[in-house]
């Protein structure tokens, strides 16, 4: 085609063969024509609907690289699948140059971008007003069913797609996380003349921030990254798709063999991540085996797009730059095999692929692989500039191994990252229902004493809980102002009311009482069209507001019991917990009419269950979940753990110290077994000012004992900070009186981190010996030995660990739960 200007917009109409007879449609033809479907009459006389779809990427045809490679194994399936039309984005190159030609489309665009405005972030496209209006005016002729974006880039054009379609599903294929790569340029070079990196990688996560709280769907190359949008923006799971990189499935043709034997890296090389490995390579891991590469007679060779001009400083007579090649593949079936000593994430990871392909063996980093689940023997993977070029060393030697390596990557390839399964996943996605036709929604009030962000892990986890349930229903919080924060707001899809509390006379803020009272509770569940009315975190003054609502509008009532009483304030009073402490206090009245006349209960404690049944046979158990994604994320030691030998074994004690949490129980286990574990560290990460004389006690145990340089006081910390204990820690020591729910357990597991707890947690998830271990409740001798015997046997504790995590990640994620309250929600409206 011929070059086109950059603002000018254009259609040209080929049949599906990619002909190049323009076809030149009256407007009032194309009107008439905007819902068109192609029916397919088959010998059955069935009918077979085409989807329309429109596909938004930058040119691709004739380009080398992984990513036009991804762009043209995804477009090649679309077209096959749907009538679908083709937007090419053409940038400023473009001016001066003919676009290559594409084939299989029914409809042809290109559209020029702008460059970013000081403010913007620079790898989002900029489109000037007047090709926006044009393109609406595309979308509102052609009316789209579906619209797949290829890159976070093309977002603009994305948000006018959803206000100009309100129906159609959009898809957009996220390349990767701009700001990883923006984040790892400012940190390599903390300086001033730097700040423009600070500066950039501001504005991306500003922008990711903004593009991830969108009703689109998002599907990811690389799961890692998939799994740090969803903890760091609170993306939708169920909205974040994989989407892995394509293995092509034709056999490549056979290559001579090459004049001489040589170890590839390829890439392309404008790339931040792919300059780095070069220098990695040239200047850390190549002058390691030099000496040994040239004795066997063996080069690096380096190929690749957009070679910088200082790649060629380190090239000699062993490291060899050869740039861009007319045949990748060439290039790689010659190699002995391809490294790929990749330390910054960034990118499609094709190249993989792209070896498996041509059965070559891979020898990469941790960070190369990510996105992909190959193992040892589809892959040699070792994180050091020594270790890599060990390795390259011991590949050329072994040659059989390293060919039976290349063998291996390409069959596991082919089998999990086949196109045609993959292409076939991600199209079922899009035809699926449940992008863009959402179903009948449910008005649920969430009725609460406490809510985040005013509050703690609890009351965080109620926020989870209403986020997701907002995703197919119609959700909004009632809680009582404790902070002075708006009367109403509109968070993460779902309304938050704050309440006037009478109690808070006169008023002060933060409002910090149990005891809570909002009678305009009452008005405003009454006038609300609510199908469900859903309690938090037992039965209190509003909970009995709100059931009184329910049984006026005659709507279902749910209470979800975290606490049925307040077991801290008992211990405070009596000094001990009984196990029949429930039937030991006596039950308000009022609690007493709501038990045996709700709708239905969920409880965290088993304990509570059964005292429960007794007035109301319709409850059940309701695991407490953790947001799995949220510890997936790589975390440093925390500061305090840096300063610690490396050998040192580190006992956690997490949570605020408080007597029902026994971090007594704790010091004084560990004073009594100090002396016989040299290396230990115990560790006690929480806030500590809530019972400032039961810690005055506690630090009274140590500086008797003469441990006081073996144990620590974090005081609060970051939730960051905390899921940092949690992951490098050797074992998490829970010695408390009472627990319902036993949430720190399951982070625990879920951060690889074995637990030794008292048996007072409620429900007791850990089998002594199996997945932690367990000790009588207050009992300090029995502690004393587990501890000793946890830091003798630390070989055992990933394997427990990890026991623990598959629990957590079968039956205690927050999808399980959602899918949990649905399904009684049925019931319950069926009822």
């Amino acid at each position: 085609m011929p070059a086109q200007p950059q603002h000018d917009l254009r259609v040209s109409l080929k049949n599906r063969a990619g002909s190049n007879n323009a076809i030149m449609p009256s407007i009032k033809s194309l009107t008439i024509i905007a819902k068109v479907r192609i029916v397919a009459v088959l010998n059955t006389s069935s009918e077979v609907e085409v989807m329309k779809l429109l596909y938004v990427d930058v040119p691709f045809e004739g380009l080398p690289g992984g990513d036009k490679n991804r762009s043209k194994a995804i477009w090649k399936n679309l077209s096959e699948e749907f009538e679908a039309d083709l937007l090419l984005i053409k940038g400023p190159e473009y001016a001066t140059k003919a676009l290559e030609p594409h084939q299989g489309f029914r409809k042809l665009y290109t559209i020029g971008r702008k460059e970013a405005l000081p403010h913007q972030a620079k790898a989002i496209y900029r489109f000037h007003p007047y090709q926006l209006e044009r393109f609406r005016n595309i979308l509102i002729r052609e009316q789209y069913e579906v619209a797949v974006f290829r890159f976070m880039s093309t977002f603009v054009l994305a948000q006018t797609v959803a206000r100009t379609l309100p129906d159609c599903k959009i898809a957009i294929d996220v390349d990767m996380l701009y700001s990883r790569v923006a984040e790892i340029s400012w940190h390599q070079n903390h300086s001033v003349k730097n700040i423009d990196k600070l500066w950039e990688m501001l504005k991306i996560k500003h922008f990711e921030k903004q593009a991830f709280s969108h009703d689109f769907w998002f599907f990811f190359t690389n799961s890692i990254e998939r799994d740090m949008a969803v903890a760091e923006y609170n993306l939708d799971p169920e909205k974040a798709r994989n989407f892995p990189n394509l293995m092509p499935m034709e056999e490549p043709k056979e290559y001579p063999s090459p004049n001489r034997s040589y170890i590839l890296y390829f890439g392309s090389m404008d790339s931040l991540a792919n300059q780095d490995a070069f220098d990695y390579l040239a200047q850390e891991i190549y002058p390691n085996v030099r000496e040994q590469l040239r004795n066997k007679g063996v080069q690096i060779q380096v190929a690749g797009t957009n070679i910088p001009d200082y790649f060629y400083q380190y090239q000699d007579d062993c490291l060899k730059i050869i740039g861009q090649v007319d045949d990748i593949q060439e290039i790689i079936a010659g190699a002995e095999f391809v490294i790929l000593p990749i330390r910054i994430a960034s990118g499609t990871r094709t190249r993989i692929l792209e070896a498996a392909q041509m059965r070559k063996a891979v020898l990469t980093t941790s960070v190369g692989t990510e996105g992909f689940s190959f193992g040892p023997k589809e892959l040699v993977i070792r994180e050091n500039a020594e270790e890599l070029g060990q390795a390259m060393l011991e590949m050329l030697e072994d040659k059989a191994g390293t060919i039976a390596l290349g063998k291996n990557l390409h069959h596991t390839a082919r089998a999990r990252y086949s196109e045609k399964i993959l292409a076939e996943r991600f199209i079922k996605s899009l035809k699926s229902p449940l992008i863009g036709v959402k179903p009948k929604k449910l008005r649920i009030a969430i009725v609460t004493n406490r809510f985040h962000p005013e509050a703690g892990p609890a009351e965080t986890n109620i926020y989870y809980q209403a986020r997701l349930l907002a995703e197919i229903n119609e959700v909004t919080v009632f809680s009582p102002k404790r902070m002075k924060f708006p009367a109403l707001e509109r968070v993460a899809g779902f309304s938050h009311r704050r309440l006037y509390d009478v109690l808070n006379n006169p008023k002060v803020y933060p409002n910090l009482k149990e005891a809570t009272f909002c009678p305009t509770l009452l008005w405003y569940l009454l006038i609300g069209k609510y199908d469900i009315i859903q309690s938090y975190p037992g039965i209190n003054l509003n909970s009995l507001l709100a059931f009184i609502a329910a049984k006026i509008k005659k709507k279902p009532y749910i209470q979800c019991f975290f606490d049925f009483i307040d077991y801290a304030h008992h211990l405070k009073t009596h000094g001990k917990i009984e196990k029949d402490v429930l039937h030991r206090k006596p039950i308000r009245w009022y609690q007493k009419f709501v038990l045996k006349h709700l709708d239905y209960a969920f409880s965290t404690s088993e304990r509570e269950i059964e005292f429960i049944k007794e007035y109301n046979h319709r409850v059940t158990y309701s695991p407490i979940p953790v947001l799995t994604a949220e510890f997936e994320i790589p975390v440093d030691k925390p500061p305090l753990m840096r300063t610690w030998p490396e050998d040192s074994f580190t006992f956690l004690c997490l949570g605020k110290i408080s007597k029902i949490k026994g971090q007594d129980i704790a010091m004084e286990a560990f004073c009594r077994v100090a002396s016989q574990m040299p290396k230990a560290k115990l560790v006690f990460v929480g806030k500590s000012d809530s019972e400032p004389e039961f810690l005055e006690n506690i630090k009274m145990k140590m500086l008797t004992a003469g441990v006081a340089e073996k144990v620590h006081f974090t005081g609060k910390v970051e939730r960051s900070e905390a899921i940092a204990w949690l992951k490098h820690s050797d074992i998490n020591l829970i010695p408390v009186r009472f627990m319902n729910s036993g949430t720190v357990v399951l982070e625990s597991w879920i951060s690889e981190t074995p637990v030794l707890q008292s048996d007072a947690v409620d429900p007791n998830l850990v089998i002594d010996g199996v997945n932690g271990y367990l000790f009588p409740n207050e009992n300090v001798e029995e502690c004393a030995e587990k501890m000793l015997y946890a830091y003798n046997h630390k070989e055992n504790l990933k394997e427990m660990a990890l026991r623990g995590k598959k629990l957590v990640q079968e039956k205690y994620s927050y999808e399980y739960l959602i899918k949990l309250y649905q399904s009684t929600y049925q019931r319950l409206m069926s009822r």
